[in-house]
């Protein structure tokens, strides 16, 4: 038998300066189209930060992500710097609802969800942020019964925009897609 290692990569925190895994640092590269966040390596020069309140503080006072990309970016906020990460796991867990409704591995809507959580199916709720207080604490107390995730981040629109139209709830089926999600939402600045 044949172990294969994969070599980790390292990336220095242009806010704190300290060397982490890749994986756990959010890549911000600037061009034409303005500053952009993403969660997975991309081409081009590019800057590293970590998910942190605290690194994007001392990013913004320190102008570190203009330096390290050699660009003018303009006035940057905390504000600017959290949105565009909160963009970039939007997408990411918009891409993977996509994959997962191709592979018919996600549930959408009360009814459906309700009826594979209750069978002991749905490996990850996701419930809007603007889900009906009644309908929440429903699914709430099921999927906490049943030992199951939730993740609250989304509007009924960003939820749905994968799906076809707008969802309140969401239920993955699959192991794989939730992991997905929930090591997306882990850069998830509130």
């Amino acid at each position: 038998m044949t172990v294969v290692l994969r070599a980790t990569i390292e990336r220095t925190c242009v806010g704190c300066g300290r060397r982490r895994e890749q994986e756990e640092l959010v890549r911000f590269s600037g061009g034409p189209a303005g500053l952009r966040a993403y969660l997975e390596r991309g081409e081009g020069r590019g800057a590293y930060l970590c998910p942190d309140a605290g690194c994007l503080e001392r990013t913004v006072r320190r102008k570190a992500l203009q330096r390290a990309l050699g660009a003018e970016l303009g006035p940057l906020s905390v504000q600017q710097l959290r949105e565009s990460i909160q963009q970039a796991v939007l997408q990411k867990v918009q891409r993977l609802l996509g994959l997962a409704r191709r592979a018919k591995r996600v549930v959408a809507g009360s009814r459906a969800v309700s009826r594979a959580l209750q069978a002991d199916r749905i490996r990850l709720l996701l419930l809007s942020r603007d889900i009906v207080p009644q309908g929440e604490k429903q699914f709430r107390v099921e999927a906490k019964r049943r030992g199951v995730a939730i993740v609250t981040l989304f509007s009924r629109d960003e939820l749905g925009a994968p799906l076809g139209g707008p969802r309140e709830v969401v239920g993955l089926l699959d192991g794989s897609f939730a992991h997905g999600i929930l090591q997306a939402v882990r850069y998830w600045i509130p």
